[in-house]
């Protein structure tokens, strides 16, 4: 017994097979293959019943563009951290268990060689920095007794004369004195006389002149701040306040431009990895709130 043939489906419309028909064409109001149905009886599109306005879209971009801005300005914080993280690990000083080990490209041991100043080596368990000079009590102790006045003012307790010309020239010299004092600012002045016991520790530690000075004790003494201080301004400004201290005691410094020196501070500025802290530039997030107020 044969197989009964499969009903085909047709359009309850237009009677034609369904398979012939779009999707969604055929049903009772089809009028044929290639017809479409009345317009009345074609589906409506239902549009949005709320609407957003322009000032709804403006508001959800400026919304999305500062939550951008503010990714990107996380992101460069971060960037510039990490920079600032790895030039301090690639300046910081070796650990002092163990031998020292030197880090990076090979140095050349030639005399020659500016290199071997030191300026781009990392300091071994061995080397002197100004920290130990400062926690030499005996050493701190000698530089009070041979300048036992850093300010070089009239000490108190010399007994001027009672009375007539030399009493008041006594006391002119100490309204002098406190005049030149009172020429800086406190904490300006203050740095200065840090600045000034620095140095004189560090020529009475090594045996060196310290009043008057020479150009070869102020170039030793540039490269032994180096192993103390990371900024090759703060360099700088030491050594200028060597030149203050030499003025003040009414001495002539030696050049700030002398040959040996100046390499010496040229070398340190080179082969420096400090990065001095930089503010970021203002962005149009902080123009917004600015202008909000």
């Amino acid at each position: 017994m044969g197989r009964t043939p499969k009903r085909v489906k047709k359009c309850s419309g237009c009677g034609e097979p369904l398979s012939c028909h779009k999707a969604g064409q055929y049903g009772k109001h089809c009028q044929g293959v290639d017809k479409d149905p009345p317009a009345d009886k074609q589906p409506i599109e239902l549009e949005d019943p709320n609407p957003k306005s322009a000032m709804d879209v403006l508001e959800q971009r400026k919304a999305e563009l500062e939550k951008a801005i503010a990714e990107a300005e996380l992101r460069n914080e971060v960037a510039a951290l990490e920079k600032r993280l790895g030039a301090l690990k690639s300046s910081g000083p070796t650990p002092p268990s163990g031998e020292a080990k030197q880090t990076g490209p090979k140095v050349s041991t030639s005399a020659e060689d500016a290199a071997t100043l030191g300026a781009a080596l990392h300091l071994g368990p061995g080397d002197l920095t100004l920290d130990h000079l400062r926690m030499n009590k005996e050493l701190v102790t000698r530089v009070n007794e041979n300048y036992p006045d850093l300010e070089f003012v009239t000490p108190d307790s010399k007994k001027a004369p009672a009375k007539g010309p030399a009493s008041q020239l006594c006391l002119l010299d100490r309204q002098v004195a406190a005049s030149k004092r009172s020429a800086f600012a406190t904490g300006t002045y203050n740095n200065l006389r840090t600045q000034w016991r620095s140095f004189l520790l560090f020529c009475e530690y090594f045996g060196l002149p310290a009043l008057p000075t020479d150009v070869p004790t102020l170039a030793r003494y540039a490269q032994f701040l180096s192993r103390s201080c990371k900024s090759p301004d703060t360099i700088k400004i030491y050594v200028h306040g060597v030149r203050q201290l030499h003025l003040f005691h009414g001495l002539t410094a030696p050049p700030a431009n002398a040959f040996d020196l100046k390499l010496v501070l040229t070398s340190l500025s080179r082969h420096s990895a400090h990065v001095s802290q930089q503010k970021l530039p203002i962005t149009p997030s902080i123009l917004l709130r600015l202008s909000s107020h």
